[in-house]
């Protein structure tokens, strides 16, 4: 980055920094390891800003740093694709790599997607009445298997599309 603000002295310039994320993620929010992150970052601003300074007009330049989302620690992990297992809607290769489904869970941060597969979305759209409810009925039933303090919430489609989020899922689970 340093490079390239002295060399290119560019327009627009931007930056990921993942130190800290990378850190919490890994150690919790207090560990001293994210404290450290915390200080390589700060350093690498102070660089950043002087090599600006170095390159071109400080009263012209506009620097926005913004931070990454916050975060609590963590002590329980969810599967929904465990439960999804379970109850026959999704199977598995010896080494746990999803080989086929009727639904399925895609993570999103702090909620996750269920999603239909092929042949079931077909069967959702195309079936009759009784057997697409069949078919809702066995995921409910397999999502209340996943005990009520680690979900606080499930989202339907349509409110999934209201919030902005993808409206292919089937719904979503808020942890």
């Amino acid at each position: 980055a340093e490079y390239t603000i002295r060399k290119y002295n560019p327009d627009l310039f931007l930056i990921h920094l993942t130190d800290v994320d990378t850190h919490r993620h890994r150690y919790g929010l207090d560990a001293p390891e994210v404290s450290e992150a915390m200080r390589r970052h700060d350093e690498r601003l102070g660089r950043f800003l002087k090599a600006l300074e170095e390159t071109g007009d400080m009263e012209k330049t506009t620097v926005v740093v913004l931070g990454d989302h916050c975060q609590i620690d963590t002590h329980t992990a969810v599967y929904p694709n465990f439960y999804l297992k379970e109850a026959g809607l999704l199977s598995v290769s010896e080494k746990g790599a999803i080989q086929s489904y009727d639904f399925y869970a895609q993570h999103c941060d702090g909620c996750c997607y269920i999603y239909a597969g092929k042949e079931m979305k077909r069967r959702l759209k195309k079936a009759p009445k009784q057997e697409r409810e069949e078919c809702m009925k066995q995921l409910r039933t397999a999502l209340r298997q996943i005990p009520d303090e680690m979900i606080s919430k499930i989202i339907s489609r349509k409110q999934a599309k209201e919030l902005g989020a993808d409206d292919e899922c089937i719904c979503m689970l808020e942890a």
